[in-house]
């Protein structure tokens, strides 16, 4: 079975550093990338090939708060900064004896809030190609770095250049630039490193089919999990109980279009199949909104998801006896996130609404919110709690100190005290003169002890903070 269309949108976060934000969006600039506004209209046409994005249904889909957030008119921190620029390059992809012909149309590099970005870049595959020739394609193109042994020997040619790598590709061709913005960690090494809480090293991919035939139970499974050709040459199936498919399959597909057009939403990978004979107007319809407002609602959604496992990897850092201030931030942090950013409601269309309650359950968005905010006020108790009775039990030293010091200083005066000192008077001391000495040499070592503790503890949380700050 043949598939006469196809587009790829593949979709990698990095970090970058809230210091160096403003030197990206000049580096963005000098590149020749282009600040995204609905109010331009002259971009509809220019990031997409032949394909028309209406901004207007764009404006119209979203609901005002999280218009403003994802559409800013000016280039602000507190939203998502879009900046697109179109490619229209080509290459190959070699893999397997196979080759496979793409178009790079356009690349987006979106700077969000909490230091979290994304490059996407869109993909027009060219050529006749089989269905699970279109799947294999899938499978390759959103591996950033392959280690099983079914997917290394891969290639990417364009002119006289080869990449053994997708990263590569992207790093040192298409996005040259963004090396200087993106995280590296030292200990970790390499990009990867910057994002510990990064899946698996592979790209979230949408894609945009039109199959010749309706799709099998098989086939569906297959395009969810994006499992494509083995080295053989044969396709590849993670599945074999058609139970257990059907099942995976109704829980992740929504039919409301079917049977002309259907979406397939998995934790990696989502995918609007257009089947055959549509009339050419609902196909540019569901062509323009995949790359449009669903496009967007993917963003969000994994915006959502990446945010909070960045804030649950932060706070699994954390030392419970110590880091209390850097608790408080991170619980800063998540009031921020879902007081300005975080809706379950992002859309006033039905079509809109069902999307967003299918990304939010496949990306488990609420479990990880309700595990990152319940565990971030059990932490700050737990170190409350501690930091209390530590105080408690300071307080109760320095009142028996006063007390001791309070009545001796009203009642005894040891003379000795009031000239140059010398170890040869304790033997002249008596009883209560040496309570009064002791008394004095603890308080003022305790004394002492205090400032050097909150100084060193000080110290030590901005060590921390700097140590920290790249994933910030």
């Amino acid at each position: 079975m043949g598939v006469s269309t196809t587009y790829v949108t593949c979709m990698m976060p990095f970090s970058y550093h809230e210091r160096s934000k403003y030197k990206l969006y000049d580096a963005l600039k000098e590149q020749g990338y282009t600040f995204f506004t609905l109010d331009n209209l002259q971009l509809q046409k220019a990031f997409y090939g032949d394909i028309c994005v209406l901004h207007e249904e764009m404006d119209q889909y979203f609901l005002p708060y999280i218009e403003r957030r994802i559409f800013p008119k000016k280039e602000k921190s507190q939203a998502f900064l879009r900046y697109s620029k179109k490619v229209e390059q080509f290459a190959t992809l070699h893999i397997h004896q196979k080759a496979y012909q793409f178009n790079v149309l356009s690349v987006d590099i979106i700077a969000c809030p909490f230091q979290v970005g994304f490059i996407s870049f869109r993909i027009e595959l060219k050529g006749d190609y089989t269905f699970d020739e279109v799947v294999d394609f899938m499978h390759h193109i959103r591996i950033l770095e392959p280690k099983m042994p079914d997917e290394t020997g891969i290639q990417i040619r364009r002119n006289d250049q080869v990449f053994k790598s997708v990263s590569e590709y992207m790093l040192n061709d298409l996005c040259a630039f963004m090396h200087d913005f993106i995280n590296h960690d030292a200990v970790r090494g390499g990009y990867f490193g910057s994002l510990p809480f990064f899946e698996d090293e592979r790209m979230l991919l949408a894609g945009y089919i039109e199959p010749e035939e309706a799709l099998s139970t098989a086939e569906l499974y297959r395009l969810s999990q994006l499992d494509g050709l083995d080295e053989h040459g044969n396709p590849y199936i993670s599945a074999e109980n058609d139970e257990y498919m059907e099942n995976y399959l109704d829980k992740r597909m929504n039919k409301r279009f079917s049977p002309k057009i259907e979406k397939l939403i998995t934790e990696h990978v989502y995918m609007s199949i257009v089947l055959p004979h549509i009339p050419k107007k609902m196909q540019a319809i569901a062509q323009s909104r995949f790359m449009g407002t669903e496009y967007y609602q993917l963003i969000l959604h994994y915006f959502y998801k990446l945010t909070l496992l960045k804030l649950s990897y932060l706070y699994s850092e954390v030392s419970v006896l110590h880091d209390q201030d850097y608790t408080e931030q991170l619980m800063e942090q998540i009031d921020q996130f879902s007081a300005s950013y975080y809706f379950q409601e992002v859309s006033s269309r039905s079509t809109g609404i069902e999307l967003a309650n299918k990304l939010q359950e496949v990306f488990k968005i609420e479990q990880q919110y309700t595990e990152a905010k319940e565990t971030l006020e059990s932490l700050y108790r737990n170190q409350e709690s501690t930091s209390t009775r530590r105080q408690n039990s300071l307080l109760f030293m320095l009142t028996i100190f006063t007390v001791l010091s309070g009545i001796y200083g009203m009642n005894l005066i040891i003379d000795e005290w009031k000239e140059p000192y010398k170890l040869s008077y304790l033997k002249s001391y008596t009883f209560f003169e040496w309570i009064s000495f002791i008394t004095a040499i603890f308080g003022i070592g305790l004394s002492i002890a205090v400032i050097a503790t909150s100084g060193f503890s000080k110290i030590r949380l901005q060590l921390r903070k700097r140590k920290r700050r790249r994933y910030e």
